[in-house]
């Protein structure tokens, strides 16, 4: 087959920036082996035989001892076909994948007709690919051939539909772009949805898709359901993205069953809505709440629904007067359970838009709405840990239970209906209330005890021995650029990719959050076989130094390695040959002091040391980075010390009373 690649496409397949690719043609083009040509445009787009690519790549060693040949077609199309700027394409070749994960059979070598007909075998009534495959017409065979290389470059049919997905996300602004989430957001809705299945009291609730287009939500929360897969209630829709979504379901071996016309009829089941639905981007707020405001009457006792949305549209203020009045009327009818707002970030392709989660499910209490409670809730930051998950979890599920007022709350508080409709503004403050409690008054003074009783540091350099030199001179330095040329030390790129495709993992990930303070070291991570599956993955070894120049040089140590670096944040890795005198430590130090505007790193200039001090000055630079990271977390825990005695005493959570007073006596000898 011939297939085609891009100069993007090229770098993509061997790991390397774009201008790399660029920089190889400009090199090699006066030589005996210049790089190959151009076949064609598309679009606008120089694109490259793949064969003559793989080969110039092998001859010239820029293979890396990797057999691209077998990952090619991931990254390549065949000669006329494009899926950007052609959605029958996409939507032809994305039936085929499910077709051969439905059928397990190779589809090079069928004819056209062959295709159809394998293709109504499996969808007798046209629900989700066989127009597709009908409609690629005479291109139908080589579109099939190219799915079966596709298949086994991904492994599996799934897998190749789901990396196609991926691939129309990165490089085409659509309607399926709009959906798609932060993964920390994806993983928080999936893990709440799962939450709220367990508290229904079903092993293995059913999962309700109101939109009638499914999700990437609902997908993930039938993932992590695991076998059997829960049964998947969906209504009717002819819409292209529900018929993608039926092919992704395909691809999965799950079967959708059509929801009933009264949604309080189906059965015990968590409700998944996530607007705007995809392939309707340009939902206002009003027609987002009166679909939300539809859902919420159609509920039963035996529901549950989460709804992702604009936090402009659930909890921020609304200015039009119509708009309010439909969201108030959802809040009276008493099934809002809890809300949280989710700071901006939230959705990939919008950084700057806030979403919001609802809850709704019917009142546990029975209350009459003047006693009616809501959980809400702010979080501040988009990184979330595993355990701040599990928290939210918690605080979730408790909202909608009858444990609703005895919960005690970590990242949610509870407010009375009333006051919310008696508000004009937002839902909920975009600030966090330093005085709220946070644990019961027995939690609260045993933390406040703990954080108050901190053991202070020892000297850092207690077990060096410091003595006067023999001479002091002026210090040795070279510079960075000096130091790759030599080939001390090399710099390694940030990866560009893999941080969009899993959110929770084993991985710690460290960028420019991670290198600036505004994420704490480990907060973020990714899952290890997805990330090393991408082909320009790149983790940390022991005592490499991760650096940015923007917005400002800042660098650490990573000592135990293992780390995946996320662009712009680059590695300085010491060559441990050629490196003799150069310090991790001290060239994270350095950088770390330069000025604000240094940002040519190839200009730093780096002290090298008597080769054998190294590993001392290593020692105990380690040592007082340990003593600084130590006092940042004891900061922290001074500022969290104060907020809790302010809050616990002024709540009556907490007495405090002198040692010697009448209520304590001191003790003898004290």
């Amino acid at each position: 087959m011939n297939l085609q690649l891009s100069l993007p496409d090229v770098a993509r397949l061997t790991g390397v920036q774009r201008p790399a690719v660029s920089m190889w043609r400009r090199r090699y083009e006066a030589t005996e082996r210049p790089f190959p040509g151009p076949v064609a445009r598309v679009n606008s787009r120089e694109v490259f035989d793949a064969d003559d690519v793989l080969g110039w790549l092998e001859a010239t060693g820029r293979a890396r001892g990797r057999d691209l040949r077998a990952d090619v077609a991931v990254f390549a199309l065949p000669a006329g076909l494009t899926l950007a700027s052609d959605p029958e394409a996409f939507d032809g070749l994305s039936a085929l994948l499910a077709l051969k994960a439905a059928t397990d059979t190779a589809l090079d070598g069928l004819t056209a007709e062959q295709l159809t007909a394998l293709a109504a075998s499996v969808d007798r009534r046209d629900t989700f690919l066989l127009r597709e495959v009908d409609g690629l017409g005479a291109q139908a065979v080589s579109v099939a051939a190219y799915a079966d290389e596709l298949a086994d470059a991904a492994y599996s049919p799934r897998a190749a539909l789901e990396g196609l997905l991926a691939e129309r996300f990165r490089h085409d602004a659509t309607d399926l772009a709009a959906s798609s989430l932060a993964p920390p957001v994806h993983d928080l809705v999936v893990a709440v949805v799962r939450g709220l299945g367990v508290l229904l009291g079903d092993e293995n609730p059913a999962y309700l898709d109101p939109t009638g287009v499914g999700s990437d939500l609902l997908l993930s929360a039938v993932d992590a359901a695991g076998d059997p897969h829960p049964d998947v209630l969906m209504s009717a829709s002819e819409h292209q993205a529900a018929r993608l979504f039926r092919r992704r379901a395909a691809a999965r071996g799950l079967l959708l069953t059509p929801a009933p016309a009264a949604l309080n009829d189906a059965q015990t089941s968590v409700m998944l809505a996530h607007y705007p639905v995809v392939g309707s981007p340009q939902m206002t707020p009003l027609e987002i709440l009166d679909a939300i405001d539809e859902l919420a009457v159609s509920m039963g006792d035996h529901h549950y629904a989460v709804v992702v949305a604009p936090a402009a549209v659930l909890v921020d203020r609304l200015r039009d007067r119509e708009t309010r009045a439909v969201r108030e009327q959802v809040l009276r009818a008493g099934r809002l359970r809890a809300a949280l707002r989710l700071p901006a970030g939230s959705v990939t392709q919008r950084p700057r838009e806030s979403l919001a989660i609802w809850i709704l499910g019917t009142d546990p209490t029975d209350a009459v709405l003047g006693d009616r409670r809501v959980a809400l809730g702010h979080l501040p930051s988009p990184s979330l840990s595993g355990t701040a998950v599990t928290a939210i979890v918690d605080d979730v599920v408790a909202s909608a239970s009858t444990l609703a007022g005895a919960h005690h709350y970590t990242h949610l508080a509870l407010v009375r209906t009333a006051a919310l409709l008696a508000s004009s503004g937002s839902l909920i403050p975009t600030r966090r209330a330093p005085g709220r409690i946070l644990r019961s008054p027995a939690d609260l003074a045993l933390q406040v005890t703990a954080l108050s009783t901190a053991q202070t540091f020892e000297a850092p350099l207690s077990d060096l021995r410091v003595e006067p030199g023999s001479e002091a001179s002026a210090a040795f330095a070279s510079t960075l650029a000096g130091a790759v040329e030599e080939g001390a030390v090399r710099v390694i790129s940030g990866n560009r990719t893999g941080f969009d495709l899993v959110g929770g993992g084993s991985v710690p990930v460290l960028g420019v959050p991670e290198l600036t303070g505004e994420a704490a070291n480990g907060s973020r991570r990714v899952d290890r076989l997805s990330f090393l599956g991408t082909h320009s993955s790149r983790l940390t070894e022991p005592g490499d130094v991760v650096f940015c120049t923007a917005p400002c040089p800042r660098a650490l140590v990573d000592t135990e390695g293992g780390s995946a670096v996320q662009y712009p944040a680059r590695i300085l890795r010491v060559n441990r040959d050629k490196g003799e005198g150069l310090s991790p430590w001290v060239i994270a130090s350095t950088i770390a002091s330069q000025p604000p505007g240094a940002r040519d790193w190839r200009r730093w200039a780096v002290p090298v040391l008597p080769p054998a001090h190294v590993a001392p000055t290593n020692r105990a630079l380690a040592a007082v980075e340990a003593q600084r990271q130590e006092l940042r977390r004891r900061l922290t825990d001074l500022n969290t010390l104060t907020d809790l005695v302010i809050a616990g005493v002024s709540s009556r959570a907490l007495t405090l009373h002198p040692t010697d007073s009448p209520e304590h006596p001191q003790k003898e000898g004290t």
